[in-house]
C-alpha cells in the first residue's frame, strides 16, 4: 500500500520540481520577448523620426516650389499680356505703314507746291516794275 502511494508522491513531486524550471524558462523567454519588443520599438521610433524629418524636408521643398510656381505664373501672365500687345501692334502695322506712306506722299506734294509757289513769287518779283523808272 505504501509503495503505490510513494510512487504517486514521487510523480507529484516531479512536476512540482519541474515547475520552477519551467517558470524560469518561461520567464527567460518572456524577457527575450520583452527585450525584442523594446528593441523593435526603438527601431520603429528611429524610423518614424527619420520619416518625419524627410516629410518636413519635403514640405519645405514643396513650399519653396509653390512660391517659385506662383512667381513663374505671374511672369507668364505678364509675358502673355506683352505678346497680345505686340500681336495687336503687328495687326495694326500694315495700316500704320499705309498711313505713313500717305503722309510721306502728302509731304512731298506739299514740298513741291511750296517750291512752285516760291518760284512763282520770285518770277513775280522779277517782273514787277521797279520804282527807279518812275
Amino acid at each position: 500500500g505504501s509503495s503505490p502511494r510513494g510512487g504517486n508522491g514521487g510523480e507529484e513531486q516531479l512536476p512540482a520540481a519541474a515547475a520552477p524550471q519551467e517558470a524560469e524558462i518561461l520567464d527567460m523567454e518572456m524577457q527575450k520577448l520583452i527585450s525584442g519588443a523594446h528593441r523593435r520599438c526603438r527601431e520603429v521610433c528611429t524610423e518614424l523620426r527619420k520619416r518625419q524629418m524627410a516629410t518636413d524636408a519635403a514640405k519645405r521643398e514643396c513650399d519653396k516650389l509653390d512660391g517659385e510656381s506662383k512667381h513663374l505664373k505671374a511672369e507668364a501672365a505678364d509675358l502673355r499680356r506683352s505678346v497680345r500687345s505686340m500681336e495687336s501692334d503687328l495687326k495694326r502695322q500694315p495700316e500704320l505703314l499705309v498711313e505713313r506712306e500717305e503722309l510721306q506722299l502728302r509731304v512731298r506734294a506739299l514740298e513741291q507746291e511750296l517750291a512752285a509757289l516760291t518760284q512763282r513769287e520770285l518770277l513775280l518779283e522779277s517782273d514787277r516794275p521797279s520804282s527807279r523808272g518812275s
